[in-house]
């Protein structure tokens, strides 16, 4: 069997470290591989090192013409199965794919396209073979906004790293990491989805409170979106934060990076469980992770948080009754009268107003 990843560039994200990971231990899979890429980024040299075949394929002229040529890579290498890392990679794999006996899967890696197109939702589910989610939390929210009543073509599979590239890391060279000091790090391309300026507020509030930090932002400039990475820069620059926030841009070597910090942040909107956090992770240090995620209908995120709202006594209405005493409202237990003879919990969950 011979697999062949799908990717766009060959940047350092999520999804490129995950193939780059299996790539380098090729060797030892049950399977052959081969990446078939549009763009050369920070990975292209690791990639090549792995000595898995590279296809570079870059989408120039017409779409007829790129399909073509996918299709004759494919087809020369014996290609069993074509990994689309994204859905919109998958709608392209759908062309190269028609009418052979060559099958499709595709890994959501996010949340995004739940709300795309029906026409695009339902050509992905119809012709991919299996649907890899990353976690159970995010098959079930596809499940659900895709409105599917089975789930054959889904399962699930952890992210997860290699962790011998996290062994014996070097110290950075390029980084003058001051010991003395809180070392905080954040890594990811500043694309939506991620939050740095929301860090870049929590980093100002430290320098209020007279915390000694300095802050490593170790991601890409996307050059389709450069107003996120420009906006954090600039409010670092007028709260007179540069002495003590760096942009490091695109870190040639993370886990060496990583090894050398005290906290790993990561703000996001609707991130999975990231490789990055998972390599923060392996690599021992503390993490604060903020993946505000998709609320179901009728769910929220704050129920059963501690709010830290405070009431002061009533000091002039004292008076109560002993039969209220350690008796409020939202405490009683309320039962189902319908489930009472079967064997059903019979135990009604709570409301809302009782949760508060």
């Amino acid at each position: 069997m011979k697999v062949a990843f799908f990717l766009g560039a060959l940047e350092k994200g999520g999804a490129e470290s995950l193939v780059y990971d299996i790539s380098r231990n090729h060797q030892s899979a049950p399977f052959e591989s081969c990446c078939i890429f549009r763009k050369r980024g920070g990975y292209y040299n690791d990639f090549q090192k792995t000595g898995i075949p590279l296809f570079q394929v870059e989408r120039k002229g017409s779409l007829i013409r790129y399909i073509h040529t996918l299709r004759r890579i494919i087809r020369q290498n014996g290609i069993d199965i074509v990994h689309s890392q994204t859905p919109s990679n998958t709608l392209i794999c759908i062309l190269v794919v028609l009418f052979t006996p060559i099958k499709i899967v595709t890994t959501l890696h996010g949340f995004s396209f739940a709300t795309s197109s029906v026409w695009k939702r339902r050509l992905v589910y119809a012709f991919s073979k299996r649907i890899i989610c990353v976690s159970n939390f995010e098959k079930d929210y596809y499940l659900d906004h895709w409105k599917l009543k089975t789930n054959d073509k889904f399962t699930v599979v952890h992210n997860g790293i290699d962790f011998s590239k996290l062994d014996k890391a070097p110290k950075p060279q390029d980084i003058p990491i001051k010991e003395d000091v809180l070392s905080i790090v954040m890594v990811g391309s500043f694309i939506p989805g991620r939050s740095q300026f929301f860090i870049c507020t929590v980093l100002n509030e430290l320098c209020k409170a007279g915390i000694p930090f300095h802050m490593y932002f170790a991601g890409r400039r996307d050059m389709t979106l450069p107003e996120r990475y420009d906006k954090c820069v600039q409010y670092c620059t007028q709260h007179g934060l540069t002495e003590n926030v760096h942009f490091l841009g695109q870190h040639p070597d993370i886990p060496a990076l990583l090894s050398q910090m005290d906290l790993f942040l990561y703000a996001s909107e609707h991130d999975t469980f990231g490789i990055a956090i998972i390599e923060a992770i392996a690599a021992g240090r503390e993490g604060a992770e903020s993946l505000h995620r998709f609320v179901q209908e009728g769910q929220s995120l704050t129920r059963g948080r501690n709010l830290r709202e405070f009431y002061e006594l009533d000091k002039i209405n004292l008076a109560f009754t002993l039969d209220s005493y350690d008796k409020p409202a939202r405490q009683e237990i309320q039962h189902d009268p319908l489930k009472l003879k079967s064997f059903e919990h019979d135990r009604l969950t709570f409301t809302e107003g009782r949760q508060q």
